[in-house]
């Protein structure tokens, strides 16, 4: 398992604590991210430490409630109800809110959504991180959503009633029991379903025409992915981190990032399709040996490569690699064999600075390497030095 980070996030009066779902950031990738930044609080890509505690009361929506909840709440009006992380158990009372267009119902204890039948006209439903396991009619009850976020339930499977949901552009499934993929309307354009146990025979990839963003990490996806995903010709962002790949067949032809952190990729990198339009590419944490002297060719438009912590020998692979790639700006390569840290996981000292002045020195139109700028000018002077001495080493 991954680790996990404890952040604290405000809610109202109260501070939750929560941790971040290691299938949407590792540690590593949460290093680099301020907690204070909407990726990070954002709820959906949140799982809660603990729910509403049994030992408060219950709390029950009657008219009287709800009443109150509009008037004193700043986040609710007539057309938007905040009950969120109220001990609620049951949903009552919602017809008296016929103008509800959104509602956020999430950290309650909620098993179902009974009594959403009263809301025929809600656009966008937040019910993540309660205990739902049944929502059978929710695509007969509120037809017109079309923000759904369902994230960190115990859904087994995704209800048949959900073909009904033709204007639903949003949806988050993350973090729930979900074995297969079906009944997905083929509006989507962003959908999340992520830690799961989805495998490369989920299906109902290939039905989702105007997808933009997939996010998939935390399943059993490998060895070798869905036959549909090449499908999806409108993907752009692709996430895959944790998924025991190690062939990258069936890759969207149009994407714009890709992400395969900690998979069981080896050897040399190799795309068995061109991904033209790719500028940005994450494989850290793989069992990679070398990169391909024409990988430009591949990814052209590659603007960020991440490849830490792989397991590539010789630094001339990496050099002759990134040289051809004229549009690279910013690489991480560190926690390889050719490329390590000193004791403290940092590059300082003689040794890691030989090799990342080479690494400048072959690719000058990079900028930042291993979170270093490259450009000031005394790392260009010195850059040039190490590549006059590494054309005498070639003699």
């Amino acid at each position: 398992k991954i680790p996990v980070i404890p952040v604290l996030v405000q809610s109202h009066q109260n501070y939750i604590p929560f941790i971040l779902s290691s299938a949407t950031y590792s540690v590593n990738e949460a290093r680099a991210v301020s907690i204070f930044s909407t990726e990070i609080i954002n709820p959906p890509l949140l799982c809660p430490i603990s729910m509403a505690s049994s030992n408060l009361p219950q709390v029950r929506m009657t008219s009287a409630f709800l009443k109150k909840v509009i008037s004193t709440d700043p986040n609710s009006t007539p057309y938007s109800l905040d009950v969120h992380n109220q001990n609620i158990s049951h949903l009552d009372n919602l017809n008296s809110l016929p103008k509800l267009r959104s509602i956020d119902v999430s950290f309650n204890n909620l098993v179902d959504l009974e009594g959403l039948s009263a809301l025929p006209d809600l656009r966008e439903l937040k019910a993540y991180s309660c205990k739902i396991h049944d929502c059978y009619s929710l695509g007969t009850w509120c037809p017109s959503l079309s923000t759904l976020l369902l994230n960190d339930n115990a859904l087994t499977a995704v209800p048949k009633s959900f073909r009904s949901l033709r204007h639903l552009k949003q949806l988050n499934l993350a973090s729930n029991k979900l074995e297969v993929l079906e009944n997905l309307p083929a509006t989507i354009e962003w959908l999340d379903v992520g830690g799961n146990e989805l495998t490369s025979e989920c299906g109902g990839l290939g039905l989702l025409v105007g997808l933009e963003t997939l996010l998939m990490a935390g399943n059993e996806l490998g060895p070798e992915l869905p036959r549909s995903m090449a499908s999806l010709t409108t993907l752009e962002e692709l996430n895959l981190n944790d998924n025991h790949v190690n062939s990258l067949r069936n890759l969207p032809p149009n994407l714009l990032s890709l992400h395969l952190n900690r998979n069981h990729l080896k050897d040399t990198l190799r795309l068995p399709t061109p991904l033209l339009h790719l500028t940005e590419l994450h494989i850290s944490g793989n069992r990679l040996t070398g990169l391909p002297a024409d990988l430009h060719l591949s990814v052209p438009m590659l603007d960020l490569l991440d490849m830490v912590e792989n397991r590539v020998e010789n630094l001339a692979s990496i050099c002759r690699a990134v040289q051809g790639m004229k549009e690279l700006r910013e690489l991480n390569v560190a926690g390889n064999v050719c490329t390590p840290r000193d004791v403290n996981g940092n590059i300082y000292g003689e040794i890691c600075m030989d090799w990342w002045y080479k690494v400048v020195a072959s690719a000058p139109q990079i900028e930042i390497l291993d979170d270093m700028v490259c450009t000031s000018e005394d790392v260009v002077k010195t850059a040039k030095i190490k590549k006059r001495e590494m054309e005498v080493e070639e003699r």
